[in-house]
């Protein structure tokens, strides 16, 4: 359902299953984990700060162990803040490469 209903967007692409994302990140500005019933870190945010992408998370998938809110990745409660994070990231290139920037240091530092 959330497929088709994106869908209906014309700036929006909705992907299949991929063996590898590198492609299809080039030219974008920000990685997003919107998960909403899944709890614990996710591989999705870590693919997309080894892409040097800034990241967002909701807030059930935030790891405070291994990052930084607001220093290497960005964290959502809600749609609202969802939403004005991501315009942020495109509007404002010097909190996009601090994120970015942070994001990819702290990733090489904690993980394999």
């Amino acid at each position: 359902i959330t497929k088709i209903f994106l869908s209906i967007f014309k700036n929006v692409k909705v992907l299949g299953p991929k063996k590898s994302i590198l492609n299809e990140v080039k030219n974008s500005f920000c990685g997003i984990a919107n998960l909403n019933i899944a709890t614990g870190m996710q591989n999705k945010i870590l693919t997309y700060m080894s892409f040097g992408l800034p990241t967002i998370c909701s807030e059930l998938s935030f790891d405070g162990q291994n990052f930084k809110k607001n220093k290497n990745i960005l964290v959502y409660k809600n749609n609202k803040e969802l939403i004005n994070l991501i315009f942020n990231l495109k509007e404002n290139k010097g909190l996009s490469n601090k994120i970015s920037i942070n994001g990819y240091k702290n990733l090489k530092k904690n993980f394999n």
